[in-house]
């Protein structure tokens, strides 16, 4: 066992870790998980997964734990354990606004065993990984154990680079499959879904309302500095932002007798996880991380994917393109399931149309959160930033807006949606 003990390397961040999370607690969680009141831990270590800047709901900590089972047979088990923030009070309550924990413990508690328990109905999609495997829901400390995707060999693609079309197209066709089973869901359970009404913009908090906004400001002082047009669009994009919150919760409410899905709500690059052959080529994808999911349009997805994911920037054929080979794969599982409903699913023409209808969150999606994910100094990316005035936000604006790879973002960007009209009052 002694070799095992360079799982990780030195720096624990033992510091960071709750002193609960020991060894009679996941001991307990194991022998509940598989059954088996004789397993006994022998070691385990921790470290934190995730970096600066990565995750901002939660802390999240990775274990590995050496223990017996009945059969006295050695193993070695990884896991990830999510813990919703503590420690800044501000970020603390607005969170808490937010349900991002309460919310995603529903979700692995709740409702993935019964998307779990769909798909293995059909050969074509059993045992088919959405997501990672729930090892345990603590209400008690808010935490959720899960498996660790690393033991599955899945890893995280690079942000920066993005994606090409082999990583899109399997991480939309998981998407696609989600979406499908939440709508089946919601026929035989009507309503089952709308509790999650909890999104990055909602109608019970302004939690990060006020930090968008204020960038915003100071993105459009960049676009003017563009010259030419872009002054004018700079204009455009200014006389928006009083209305930036409204719009955004317009494309976040569920639309009446129209398409709703149970949407991921922060569906780009971070969190998604791949697995590759042994040429390096993407063969699997599994989502990760529900904080601030939603039932709403798909567009929500769709929109944040596209706009903040892909290598390079695409254009508006590109665009639907994707939107449209991801309507393709939503369809081909419906049909899976014989389904049939009292709303009408719009053809793929119509499905691109509602795609740009519900098109403001573009605008989100290609001047914030794009320019968080191309942000390539960590250190300036940090939760406080986001919710308390200061220096620290200040330097995270910066960090946001001056990247000049962004900045040739916008400038093909901008044109696009001048065009579909989502600079228009």
């Amino acid at each position: 066992m002694e070799g095992n003990k360079n799982i990780f390397n030195s720096d624990c961040d033992s510091e960071d870790v709750p002193k609960w999370i020991n060894k009679d607690y996941l001991e307990r969680v194991l022998k509940n998980y598989f059954k088996d009141n004789s397993l006994k831990i022998l070691d385990f270590y921790t470290k934190l997964a995730t970096k600066k800047g990565e995750n901002y709901a939660s802390l999240v900590i990775r274990v590995v734990i050496e223990y017996e089972n009945k059969n006295l047979k050695y193993n070695i088990g990884k896991y990830i354990i999510k813990l919703s923030v503590e420690g800044d009070p501000i970020m603390a309550r607005v969170i808490k606004e937010y349900r991002a924990f309460e919310d995603e413990m529903l979700l692995y508690s709740e409702a993935f065993p019964k998307i779990l328990d769909l798909i293995n109905t059909k050969s074509d999609l059993k045992d088919l990984a959405l997501f990672p495997k729930p090892i345990y829901c603590d209400f008690e400390h808010n935490a959720i154990i899960l498996e660790d995707l690393l033991q599955r060999d899945y890893k995280s693609a690079d942000r920066v680079k993005g994606l090409d079309e082999q990583h899109a197209k399997l991480a939309l066709k998981k998407l696609a499959v989600f979406h499908a089973c939440s709508v089946i869901l919601d026929q035989q359970d009507p309503g089952c879904f709308k509790k999650f009404d909890h999104g990055v913009y909602n109608r019970y908090s302004d939690g990060i309302s006020e930090f968008f906004c204020k960038t915003m400001y100071k993105v459009c002082n960049v676009i003017q500095n563009f010259g030419g047009e872009f002054i004018n669009y700079s204009k455009k994009i200014r006389n928006l932002i009083p209305h930036w919150v409204e719009k955004e919760r317009q494309c976040y409410d569920p639309k009446p007798n129209q398409l709703n899905v149970l949407a991921h709500g922060d569906f780009w690059s971070t969190n998604i996880m791949f697995k590759y052959d042994e040429s390096g080529r993407p063969i699997d994808a599994i989502l990760i991380d529900f904080q601030f999911t939603v039932w709403a349009s798909p567009a929500i997805d769709l929109h944040f994917f596209v706009n903040t994911s892909l290598a390079g920037v695409p254009n508006i054929e590109e665009m639907e393109n994707y939107v449209r080979f991801y309507y393709k794969e939503f369809l081909e599982t419906l049909k899976l399931f014989d389904f049939e409903t009292k709303l009408k699913i719009p053809n793929s023409e119509e499905f691109v149309c509602d795609f740009w209808e519900n098109g403001f969150n573009a605008l989100q999606n290609s001047f914030l959160d794009k320019s968080i994910s191309f942000m390539e100094d960590d250190s300036a990316a940090c939760p406080e930033a986001i919710f308390n005035e200061g220096e620290k936000r200040e330097r995270f604006q910066l960090a946001m807006i001056s990247n000049k790879r962004i900045q040739e973002h916008w400038k093909i960007l901008i044109p696009i949606f001048d065009k579909k009209g989502l600079l228009d009052l």
